[in-house]
């Protein structure tokens, strides 16, 4: 209405309509008050004069029920001359004083209808507005989130750079317990190349003259070996041909490979543990004439032969096992040594001792023993815990990589467990085999089976 206003002061009838609007007021006013007030004042004197001049309660409640309708009917008329005034006379009589007043209504319904375009424009703009900032923030969240996600941690680089010739010196470890096993069913064979290669006494010979140049220590046998063994053999290597926890079992990583062709003290030490351990008097050899003669007839003997390959062959399960656990501590490929390294020395070992515990190529036992002890004997491990919970699911995903790998370990193991006990389990029956077969053959050829008559 302000604005109405304002726009009319231009107009030199705006006094005219501002006089309009007081008028209608005024006679709104007055069309109301005085036809209610006279008839309220009227309505209860006639209605006392009724009531005093009945002689009953019922029938002047009769009385007191008209007027009131009269009084509504009064009202009703009332009103309806009034409407018909105002919309008669008052908005389209143009003799009326008021006749700009319709103008004037017209024209603030045109405002206002203007004016509610214009606001309703704004709120759109307040909804496109709202919108916009929703999506923009949506967006920032997003990229907030994915910048805070996508930042690993420095525990789980650590666990993937430990991890990077893992493969490698998995298959080192394989081709090594194949050649392992190898060398060891040729010395057992008497296989030509070999220290059993003219038989037993090139065997005894080959590995004695190794105890006194290499393993013979002077003060063993109560000094007794001082004048087979003179100064004795490599300090470092006293006794490794018999030591399993010392050459073997105490090692993460043996300096041995079978890659390279050279012959390093671990070689000399495995080789001469396994030759103790299996084989220790290797078979007699059996000339070919003994075997067969001039027409390629084989002998009776021949049959000594093959029991000694069927000793052979259990014997070859057995020195697989040494040869599985030798070849997991062979030389890795070194490309993760740096790193393995320097996670041992978190530990607090200094450089020097770091190098004589993981090896100079750590092996594919010694990076197992890394990440599936060593790391997480770090308390700084625990304290990078309180990261990012993304990165806390990753390196959940990444232990239980390992936790698998180390699940698939045991499983191989498990598995030459299971090939030793039934080898063993055979070598137990072979007795009671033998005892059933002689007991067949001690039954006399000339003694007949009688058969029950029918």
């Amino acid at each position: 209405m302000p604005i109405i206003i304002a726009k009319h002061m231009k107009n030199k009838d705006f006094m005219s309509i501002h006089w309009s609007y007081f008028a209608l007021a005024s006679i709104v006013f007055f069309l109301l008050l005085f036809p209610l007030q006279a008839n309220a004042t009227a309505a209860p004197a006639d209605i006392d004069e009724t009531c005093s001049s009945c002689g009953c309660e019922s029938t002047c409640q009769t009385e007191i029920n008209t007027a009131s309708s009269s009084i509504q009917d009064h009202y009703v008329l009332e009103f309806d001359h009034l409407r018909q005034w105002i919309v008669n006379d008052w908005f389209y009589n143009p003799t009326s004083p008021f006749k700009q007043l319709m103008h004037a209504l017209t024209l603030t319904t045109t405002q206002l209808t203007t004016i509610g375009i214009q606001q309703v424009q704004m709120i759109g703009g307040f909804f496109d507005a709202k919108h916009q900032l929703e999506t923009q923030r949506l967006f920032q969240q997003l990229s907030a989130q994915a910048h805070k996600d996508y930042q690993p941690s420095e525990g789980l680089c650590q666990i993937g750079t430990s991890t990077i010739a893992l493969a490698q010196s998995e298959r080192i470890s394989d081709l090594t317990q194949r050649v392992l096993t190898e060398r060891s069913l040729d010395r057992t064979l008497l296989s030509r190349f070999t220290s059993a290669g003219m038989g037993e006494q090139s065997d005894r010979v080959n590995r004695l003259n190794q105890f006194i140049t290499v393993f013979c220590n002077p003060k063993d046998n109560a000094d007794g070996l001082k004048l087979l063994c003179g100064t004795g053999g490599v300090k470092s290597q006293y006794n490794m041909d018999v030591d399993f926890t010392s050459a073997l079992e105490n090692r993460l990583t043996l300096n041995m490979s079978v890659t390279s062709g050279a012959v390093s003290p671990d070689h000399q030490n495995i080789f001469a543990l396994n030759s103790n351990l299996f084989s220790h008097q290797v078979l007699y050899p059996m000339p070919d004439r003994i075997l067969a003669d001039g027409y390629r007839k084989l002998r009776d003997i021949m049959s000594d032969h093959i029991k000694q390959r069927a000793i052979a062959a259990k014997r070859s399960v057995a020195q697989n096992t040494f040869s599985a656990l030798a070849a997991m501590r062979a030389s890795g490929s070194g490309e993760n040594a740096p790193f393995l390294k320097a996670t041992i020395r978190e530990l607090g070992v200094n450089a020097a001792d770091v190098t004589a515990y993981l090896g100079g190529s750590p092996s594919y036992f010694a990076q197992m023993e890394v990440l599936t002890k060593k790391i997480y004997q770090n308390p700084q491990f625990y304290s990078n815990l309180y990261d990012k919970p993304i990165n806390v699911e990753r390196k959940g995903v990444a232990m239980q990589a390992i936790g698998i790998m180390q699940d698939r370990d045991i499983y191989d193991s498990l598995i030459r467990s299971e090939a030793v006990l039934a080898t063993l389990l055979e070598t137990l029956m072979h007795k009671e085999h033998e005892r059933i077969s002689s007991s067949i053959d001690a039954i006399s050829e000339d003694e007949k089976w009688i058969r029950p008559e029918n």
